[in-house]
């Protein structure tokens, strides 16, 4: 017994030597890099090959400078990759974060209040541009119309 809790209050010490590398860090990030990148790629292909394409075949002109078109493109494509990636983890968990706590701190009747009043107030513009007088009015005018069903 009195082995084992000597084994047990020992610290044990682990230790590795591995250098970080700018190879290493390359061939960790590198198929995340390049995944996002391809996906950037594939989004953007399609409309420059259709102005490639409208330029050689409509307007029937070659393109010129061609390499800072390239370099364009691919800052594009890079651009894009950081913005979605921005959008994934800031914005998007802000949003979620306030679509989860909005209805519980306002309650459902405030949320269900606004749109219920801007519902309203869209009512009364179109019943004003129709020169309707009554919902009723605004009713058979959408059944007549094919708007609604009746």
């Amino acid at each position: 017994m009195s082995e084992d809790r000597a084994a047990a209050d020992t610290e044990v010490h682990v230790t590795y030597d591995i250098a970080i590398t700018p190879r290493l860090v390359w061939a960790i990030v590198a198929p995340y890099f390049r995944e996002k990148f391809m996906e950037q790629v594939k989004a953007l292909l399609p409309v420059s090959i259709f102005l490639f394409v409208f330029q050689l075949a409509v307007l029937r002109q070659g393109i010129g400078h061609a390499a800072a078109i390239t370099a364009g493109l691919m800052a594009v494509v890079l651009g894009l990759m950081f913005f979605i990636e921005g959008i994934r983890l800031g914005v998007m968990p802000l949003g979620e974060n306030i679509g989860a706590t909005l209805p519980a701190k306002a309650g459902l009747a405030v949320i269900l209040g606004v749109a219920v009043k801007t519902a309203e107030s869209h009512r009364t513009r179109l019943m004003e541009k129709l020169d309707i007088h009554s919902v009723a009015g605004l009713v058979r005018y959408a059944v007549r119309h094919g708007v609604i069903q009746p």
